[in-house]
């Protein structure tokens, strides 16, 4: 018995970590579509009327993609602002 324990323990936290990636993934989704999609498209291409506009850049591509999450963190904080300061007016 003492045995089983620590591995229905181990199985009981893999499962819990599961359980909360799939609600972050879920809430990240959300998110996107929420506060991103409108310019970038639902797929990231940026290929809207109001990305095209704007200029922004396919989330796929390979600046995009090389950037730090300290570079992408400062990036998505200037285009908050930015897209408050555009449906303001």
């Amino acid at each position: 018995m003492k045995t089983y324990i620590p591995v229905l323990i181990a199985a009981l936290a893999l499962t819990m970590s599961f359980s909360t990636l799939s609600v972050a993934a879920d809430t990240g989704a959300d998110l996107f579509k929420a506060k991103c999609a409108m310019c970038h498209g639902p797929d990231g291409k940026g290929d809207t009327a109001m990305g095209k506009n704007l200029k922004v850049h396919d989330l796929g591509s390979a600046d995009v993609q090389k950037q730090t999450d300290a570079e992408l963190n400062g990036i998505i904080t200037m285009a908050k602002a930015r897209c408050r300061s555009t449906t303001a007016s």
